[in-house]
């Protein structure tokens, strides 16, 4: 390619994003600080335009979301499909089910667990809490009345527990981890599968490093072929140490493209608004799922 040609793509994309940040931040959505233009919006086109200049930052494409859960109803469906056949502006195979999802979308419980019980072994007993499978046995898995424990394996196998029966392609996983002692030389993975299907997984994982540094990152597997996807990176103002108390939220939504996003933050303080990392990424095919972690 032509270095002045690749130069002047990246510029334009980039004006565009800054464009589109702007129009985004005068309807509501934070993270642009600078003066907004002087004309109206027109929330149905700048939705159209948006999506696929978007989902080249995956935190605007994010916020888009965000905002449509919040104020989906603003939106005609109607008026969108005419703009998007009258003028062929944007894809409606990925805009359309995207609006319409935030139009009316609304956030359904599929499985929580408060661990108030004591079991010795696993997870459960008696059919008490969730319908949880152990692909390597339950041992390392217990419960003491306020929450799950995993005892960590010296020679650094995994240890995995799986939700039975949660289907869903979208999905929002939140949960705590608490260190009970402080990783050693060779650090400690926490992976969360986001997404299963017959074409691969993907995944969230923390990285804690012996040296005290957590770092978070997002993955695609496919067999034995992992690929990160994107830069991990460091959460900043905690150290991973004996006691250390985190929260998690791992959210996975669409297909072409399917959104990844992770938070991390500090047990007791405020949840972040921005995704400490995330992707955005065209996934063919991947849209029958279930969920678990390890």
């Amino acid at each position: 390619m032509n270095p002045s040609l690749g130069t002047s793509r990246d510029h334009l994309r980039e004006v565009l994003l800054q464009f589109l940040w702007r129009q985004w931040s005068a309807l509501g959505v934070a993270g642009y600080t600078q003066t907004p233009d002087p004309w109206l919006i027109d929330p149905e086109a700048l939705l159209l335009f948006s999506l696929p200049i978007a989902r080249h930052d995956p935190r605007l494409f994010d916020e888009i979301i965000d905002w449509l859960q919040l104020n989906g109803s603003l939106i005609s469906l109607q008026r969108l499909q005419a703009l998007s056949k009258d003028h062929q502006l944007g894809d409606p195979t990925l805009l359309l089910p995207i609006a319409a999802r935030g139009a009316t979308a609304d956030l359904t419980l599929l499985a929580a667990d408060d661990f108030e019980r004591v079991v010795a072994e696993g997870w459960s007993s008696d059919g008490s809490g969730l319908p949880y499978v152990y692909p390597d046995g339950t041992g390392g898995f217990s419960a003491d009345g306020s929450a799950g424990s995993i005892e960590v394996v010296p020679d650094g196998a995994n240890r995995e527990v799986q939700v039975d029966g949660v289907l869903r392609r979208d999905v929002d996983v939140r949960f705590r981890v608490t260190l009970a002692e402080a990783p050693t030389a060779d650090g400690l993975w926490l992976t969360t599968v986001a997404r299963h299907t017959e074409h691969g997984e993907l995944r969230a994982r923390l990285r804690f490093l012996g040296d005290g540094r957590i770092l978070v990152g997002i993955t695609r597997v496919r067999g034995t072929n992992l690929v990160n996807l994107g830069e991990s990176v460091l959460v900043r103002g905690i150290r991973a140490a004996a006691g250390t108390a985190l929260e998690v939220r791992v959210r996975v939504a669409g297909t072409d493209p399917t959104f990844v996003g992770v938070k991390v933050w500090p047990t007791g303080t405020v949840q972040p608004t921005a995704w400490l990392v995330a992707a955005s990424r065209w996934l063919a095919g991947w849209t029958n799922s279930s969920n678990r972690s390890r």
